[in-house]
């Protein structure tokens, strides 16, 4: 009966449900990893409450006997959404998708760490993206960073940056190599899911016969068409329900 940790694109997929990530995000938070799921902007949305899995409840003191023994405590998870509407308006703002994920993770991880500059902090790497001197000041702020030098075959398969006892790696499919990240890969999912079902229900409550989108793009056209009297009909504007990008 394990708490499986991977890769969140392979534990959840069609057909497979949310119970694998549910109870391995409450396990590790019974566990002793405070955390929350934020939600900025949203008409529908709501206050998404943390996931509760009664299934996790026996595993999770396995958990912390086996985490103790390996000397690791568990601190934060946590994930933060930003509704659609919310989205545009700082896409407007900042001109860059990636500028707009950059910023809200750095301040997410600023007011969940606080000062705390000591330790390895480890990262997945962000599309192509190879410097990532800004994201570290906003996300410690006060705290100066270097690049340091690269090692092994793919120098920028691992790109690491030093601040005294500190050290931040962002790393190429890192969700599939470090538990940290794994895990934080598996927060923001469940997080995203969750939303997606609060998001159908508002719909098909004012769509009579609506089928439910997971929102990627090609379904989300269908799914956008034909909520489109409804959402008219309740005030919002199309960029309240679709990124423009």
């Amino acid at each position: 009966d394990p708490i499986a940790v991977a890769d969140s694109k392979r534990l959840y997929g069609s057909g497979r449900g949310l119970d694998r990530l549910a109870r391995a995000v409450a396990a590790f938070r019974l566990a002793g990893a405070s955390g929350e799921t934020r939600v900025l902007g949203s008409p529908y949305w709501g206050a998404l409450s943390p996931d509760s899995a009664p299934a996790a409840e026996p595993a999770s003191a396995r958990l912390r006997e086996r985490l103790r023994d390996l000397g690791i405590r568990p601190r934060f998870l946590g994930a933060i959404l930003l509704s659609e509407d919310e989205f545009n308006a700082r896409l407007a703002r900042l001109h860059s998708k990636g500028v707009v994920l950059s910023e809200a993770g750095a301040a997410f991880i600023a007011q969940a760490l606080g000062p705390a500059t000591e330790g390895r902090f480890l990262f997945d790497r962000q599309g192509g993206r190879k410097d990532y001197a800004g994201f570290l000041l906003r996300a410690f702020p006060g705290t100066m960073w270097r690049r340091a030098a690269a090692r092994g075959e793919d120098p920028d398969a691992r790109i690491v940056y030093r601040s005294g006892a500190g050290a931040a790696e962002f790393i190429v499919k890192g969700d599939a190599l470090e538990l940290p990240i794994a895990l934080a890969s598996m927060a923001a999912k469940l997080a995203r899911e969750r939303a997606m079902e609060r998001l159908n229900a508002f719909w098909a409550s004012r769509v009579p016969g609506l089928s439910p989108t997971a929102g990627y793009p090609e379904d989300a056209r269908r799914f956008l068409r034909q909520i489109d009297r409804a959402r008219a009909a309740a005030g919002l504007s199309m960029e309240s329900v679709r990124r423009v990008k």
